[in-house]
C-alpha cells in the first residue's frame, strides 16, 4: 500500500486496517512515455550495475508515479480517498517511425474509513510523541532561528534533520544565505560545504513538493541571476521540467527570465503528458514572433 499526499492506493482488493464503506466505481489513466526511453533501456541492460540503470529506474518510477496521480486527480472527482486493485500497464505505440510507449493505470476507486481512527477516537486517544521526536522537533526549532539569522549550518545532524522531517519552513532562508554566499566572494568556502548539502535538502522532497518550492525562484527578477543554476541543477537531476512554469516565464517581462526559459527547454523530460503537449504547442508562436 502506498500513500500519496493521504489519498490511499493498494494493489491488493482490500486493506489492511480500513473499513471500505462504498465502492465508486473504476478509474483510469494514461500517460504517453518519452520516445526512446524504454528501447534505451533494453540496451542498458548489460548496464545493469551502472549509473545509466539507476537514471533509467529513476526514469521509470517518475512515470509510475505521475500516473498514479492522474489515477488519484480522476478518483478524486467521485468522492474517494483511497484506490484499490490498482494495475499498471505499459503498451508500445508505434507510427511514423517513431515508438512511444503508453503507461495505463487502473484501479476502483473507493471510500475508506480507518478502523483504528475509530477506535482511538472511541478512545479519546490522541497521536503519542516519542521523546526522540519530541527533541528532534525542539532541535528544528533552534535549526529555523539559525537559518533566519543566516548562520551556516556545520552539523551534519542538523541537515540530517530538515530532510528527515522534510521542514519546508527552511527552503526561503537557506537561498537566502546561498544569496549572501554568492555575494561575498571571501566566503567561497563556506558555499562550497553548503551548496552540496542544500541540493541534498531539496532533493528529499516529492516532485510537486520540489516544484513550488523552486520555481518561484527564477520568476523572481532579483534572485534569478545568483541562483539559477543552482535551480537548474535541481530541475535537471530530479526530471523536474515543467511547461507550466516555462510559460510563465516566457510571458515575463524581463528579457534575462526569458533567456533562462530558454535554457530550461534544452532539458529532458521523463515522460511527456497530453497536457504537456498542448502547452508546448502555445510555446512554440512565443518564438515565431
Amino acid at each position: 500500500m502506498s500513500n500519496l499526499s493521504s489519498f490511499l492506493v493498494t494493489t491488493t482488493p482490500s486493506m489492511d486496517g480500513y473499513k471500505i464503506k462504498s465502492y465508486l466505481g473504476p478509474v483510469t489513466a494514461n500517460i504517453i512515455a518519452g520516445t526512446g526511453l524504454f528501447s534505451d533501456i533494453a540496451a542498458s541492460f548489460t548496464d545493469v550495475f551502472g549509473g545509466r540503470s539507476e537514471s533509467y529506474q529513476k526514469q521509470l518510477s517518475a512515470i509510475n508515479n505521475e500516473v498514479i496521480k492522474k489515477l488519484i486527480t480522476t478518483a478524486q472527482q467521485f468522492r474517494a480517498n483511497a484506490i484499490v486493485g490498482l494495475k499498471l500497464d505499459f503498451d508500445e505505440i508505434s507510427g511514423k517511425a517513431k515508438q512511444m510507449f503508453m503507461v495505463s493505470a487502473t484501479g476502483t476507486a473507493v471510500y475508506v474509513e480507518s478502523l483504528q481512527a475509530e477506535t482511538d477516537n472511541k478512545r479519546g486517544m490522541n497521536r503519542i510523541v516519542t521523546a526522540d521526536e519530541l527533541n528532534d522537533r525542539l532541535k528544528i526549532l533552534d535549526i529555523l532561528d539559525s537559518l533566519e539569522k543566516g548562520d551556516d549550518l556545520d552539523d551534519p545532524n542538523d541537515w540530517n534533520l530538515l530532510r528527515k522531517y522534510k521542514v519546508k519552513d527552511a527552503a526561503k532562508s537557506i537561498f537566502e544565505i546561498i544569496l549572501k554566499l554568492k555575494s561575498n566572494p571571501q566566503e567561497s568556502y563556506s558555499l562550497e560545504s553548503f551548496i552540496p548539502n542544500a541540493k541534498q535538502y531539496f532533493l528529499s522532497f516529492a516532485d510537486e513538493e520540489l516544484k513550488e518550492m523552486i520555481y518561484p525562484i527564477i520568476l523572481d527578477l532579483e534572485k534569478i541571476l545568483k541562483l539559477f543554476y543552482f535551480v537548474k541543477e535541481i530541475v535537471e537531476l530530479e526530471n523536474l521540467l515543467d511547461f507550466n512554469y516555462i510559460m510563465q516565464m516566457l510571458e515575463s517581462d524581463s528579457l534575462l527570465i526569458k533567456k533562462c526559459s530558454l535554457i530550461l527547454l534544452k532539458l529532458d523530460k521523463a515522460y511527456y503528458t497530453y497536457e504537456d503537449i498542448e502547452i508546448i504547442k502555445n510555446i512554440i508562436p512565443k518564438f515565431l514572433k
